[in-house]
Formats: C-alpha cells, sequence, structure tokens
C-alpha cells in the first residue's frame, strides 16, 4: 500500500505538471539499468524527466526524501470501451501512465483521449472477415481513421491477412499461421509514431 501510496503521489502530479518541476532527494528507478538511484534530483518538464546536478533558479521544487520516482507503467492489453473518467483516473493512481487498447471502437479511443492525461495507444474494433475482401475493408476503414494500429481476430484467414503488405496489424492468429505472419515485416506494432 505504502509504494501505491508513493507512486500516486509523484506519478499523478507529474502527468499533469504544467511548470517545469523539480525533485529533490529521491529515489529514481532506472528502468535501463535496472537500478534504483538514490538521492537523486530530477527535473519533470512535460512529459520527460531527467536527472540533473543543479535545480535552475525560480524552479519549484518538491522534497522526494523517501520517496521513489519511477517511469510510467504501461497497460499492454486493455479494454477501455466503458471506461469512465473516475476509471481512467485510478489508473492514473495505479502508476499506469499509457494504455495499448486492443478492441475498443476508433471513435471512442478518441473520446477517451479526450478526457485524461493518460498515453491510449487503440487498434479500434479487431478486423474480422471471412473472405479477403471483407477483412481488407475492415483493415483499411481503420488504416484510413489512422488507428494506431490494427488487431486482426482468431478467425481471420492467412489469405485475408496476406493482403496487407507492409501494413502493421498485431493479432491472435490461427495456430498454423502464427510464426509465418508474425514473422513477415508488416506484422509489428506501430505504436512509436
Amino acid at each position: 500500500m505504502r509504494v501505491a501510496q508513493v507512486l500516486t503521489a509523484l506519478i499523478v502530479p507529474a502527468v499533469a505538471v504544467i511548470a517545469a518541476t523539480a525533485i529533490q532527494d529521491v529515489s529514481f528507478v532506472d528502468v535501463g539499468s535496472g537500478t534504483i538511484r538514490s538521492k537523486q534530483t530530477v527535473i519533470l518538464d512535460g512529459a520527460s524527466a531527467r536527472v540533473v546536478s543543479e535545480i535552475p533558479a525560480g524552479m519549484t521544487v518538491v522534497d522526494g526524501h523517501g520517496k521513489f520516482l519511477m517511469p510510467g507503467l504501461w497497460d499492454a492489453h486493455a479494454g477501455l470501451g466503458s471506461a469512465d473518467r473516475r476509471e481512467l483516473q485510478s489508473l492514473l493512481s495505479q502508476g499506469i501512465t499509457g494504455v495499448r487498447d486492443l478492441s475498443t471502437p476508433w471513435d471512442r479511443i478518441q473520446t477517451l483521449r479526450g478526457l485524461t492525461p493518460l498515453r491510449i495507444v487503440g487498434s479500434g474494433t479487431p478486423v474480422e472477415g471471412k473472405t479477403p475482401a471483407e477483412a481488407r475493408a475492415a483493415f483499411d476503414q481503420l488504416w484510413n481513421l489512422d488507428a494506431d494500429f490494427v488487431t486482426a481476430s482468431s478467425g481471420i484467414t492467412r489469405m485475408a491477412s496476406s493482403l496487407w503488405p507492409n501494413k502493421h496489424a498485431i493479432g491472435e492468429l490461427p495456430w498454423p499461421d502464427r510464426f509465418h505472419l508474425r514473422s513477415r515485416p508488416g506484422m509489428r506494432s506501430r505504436l512509436a509514431r
């Protein structure tokens, strides 16, 4: 419980920071090296954080003594379809600052983005289709809406998915198709746009 309180105290304000803020004497969780760096001064500026040796004059300073600061967590397999503002705030209070939604309709993803500072990437409704033409039409519709990525349902056929050359897609594919399709260059997420 104490860890959750510490994360809530440090992460939630970081998401909502308007002006750059320094957190002094904090233990910084360095996920790159897998270490905890004690007694650090970290400047939060928008969506970025950097460790510094000196605090610029006039900056707001928060005492981080006895607390931990870590990058926001990602929920990589979420379904936010019926989420409301309170539920989105709950994710933030648990240290989750980013969500990858695999099934919520694209227009709902756009609405949710307006309700929260969470970074939400989404695919819209998973592509389904018994025929290659149906699957391609569904895929093209999401692609034209500029979905972050496209998810394919388990019922999609190899023939239908083969019509997506150089497009980015992820999904649960039927067992015989999994290795073939995931090894193709176009079968990966485009989360980093």
